[in-house]
């Protein structure tokens, strides 16, 4: 079975399963991402574990799958009372071990928490937002980001694959070319502009055009990021859960990046309440 028909598979099964949970919303759309967050947390602190420093995986699972939780019930405020007593719980834990240990103990598990709890928080913040008195419209600036992203992501392989020849990152991503890079931010601003899914009046077309370019550009600062964690420890891959795909931070590095940027772009432009 080739790569791309493993990405395909995925896709098939992944995307429809997505659309369902999201549109559903309240507490299964909550366990999902509480879920993912504890995975992508887990995966992560394995990575450095590659390294002379190391954090705790499962510590670090439980606050980061905590933290979707906090920000279901208490909304943006419960995330940053949340992230105060990790902090603090982390802070306590580290003076357990001497301090050559114990600084990149609290420094790995505090990224592991930011990295996968508040990212993935701000998906349950960026779905219960309110346009208009409808809270589902969250749903829909949900569905919308994670469209661009997937179509970003397969414009971005489709063109690097047939036609690229200069590499974006040469020690980060050899296979990731400007002109794929290129392709993909144009897809995503096109989608942006003229993605049917958007319920009509809730963007401008200047936000539109915006939240495009947050689209296709976000998401190759959090591949870049994600592929800098994984050449720090020689692995191509971060898990082996999807198919084609890698494991969690292969698949969400990208995503939680970008709805995270487009979720601060919505609130800063008092489209959606803090």
């Amino acid at each position: 079975m080739n790569n791309l028909f493993k990405r395909i598979l995925v896709a098939v099964v992944g995307i429809p399963f997505a659309v369902v949970v999201i549109l559903l919303g309240g507490w299964v759309f909550t366990a999902v991402i509480s879920i993912l967050a504890a995975g992508t947390a887990y995966e992560l602190i394995r990575l450095s574990n590659r390294l002379p420093v190391q954090g705790g995986p499962w510590k670090a699972a439980v606050f980061s799958a905590a933290m979707p939780v906090a920000c279901w019930l208490w909304g943006a405020g419960g995330m940053l009372i949340f992230l105060l007593l990790v902090f603090l719980v982390f802070s306590i834990t580290s003076l357990r071990h001497p301090p050559q240990q114990g600084f990149p103990h609290i420094t790995l598990n505090l990224f592991a928490v930011v990295y996968s709890g508040v990212l993935f928080g701000a998906m349950i913040l960026l779905r219960n937002s309110g346009t208009g008195g409808q809270v589902l419209n969250g749903g829909w600036l949900l569905l919308y980001a994670m469209a661009g992203v997937w179509i970003a992501d397969s414009i971005a392989f489709f063109v690097g694959s047939s036609v690229g020849r200069r590499p974006l990152s040469p020690v980060l991503s050899p296979k990731k070319t400007w002109e794929g890079t290129i392709a993909g931010i144009f897809a995503a601003v096109a989608w942006g502009v003229w993605a049917p899914i958007m319920p009509e009046g809730l963007l401008s077309l200047p936000d539109r055009i915006v939240v495009g370019v947050l689209i296709g550009t976000m998401a190759v600062f959090g591949d870049l990021t994600e592929s800098m964690m994984k050449r720090a420890v020689n692995l191509k891959d971060s898990g082996k859960l999807f198919p084609g795909h890698g494991g969690m931070l292969d698949r969400f590095d990208s995503l939680l990046v970008v709805l995270s940027s487009v979720y601060v772009y919505l609130v800063i432009r008092g489209i959606i309440p803090l």
